[in-house]
């Protein structure tokens, strides 16, 4: 619900295989991570919209996949970088708007008015 419908919408690229060693592996990893974190997920979202975009905390999140959980059997078109791309193809076809497009890749300090407008639209195109 912190995102936008277009980053959450049909992701199946982030939906990988786990064997049950490496599923328990990635359960401790995430449990160690949600204790050593102090901030909220709707803080970590404002941070990343104020500095640099949306993007970049899908890939820090897929860079930290790799690196803790070092998989051995990736789809071959697998990339930390494949929603930017996915958003680059649908900003070029006009199916996702400019300022969307620039939340996503560059992020935003909101004004009041412009955190209640987000709220109220909820993200949406």
């Amino acid at each position: 619900r912190l995102l936008p419908e277009v980053m959450k919408s049909h992701q199946s690229h982030d939906v990988l295989l786990l064997c049950t060693a490496c599923h328990d592996r990635s359960h401790r990893w995430d449990t160690l991570q949600v204790a050593l974190t102090t901030s909220s997920p709707s803080a970590m979202v404002s941070s990343f919209l104020s500095s640099g975009g949306l993007l970049q905390l899908e890939i820090v999140w897929r860079s930290h996949f790799l690196k803790t959980m070092q998989p051995r059997h990736l789809p071959e078109m697998w990339s930390i970088h494949h929603q930017g791309e996915r958003l680059w193809y649908l900003a070029s076809k006009q199916r996702v708007t400019p300022q969307l497009y620039k939340l996503a890749t560059q992020g935003t300090v909101a004004t009041v008015g412009e955190e209640e407008t987000n709220k109220e639209n909820k993200w949406t195109e």
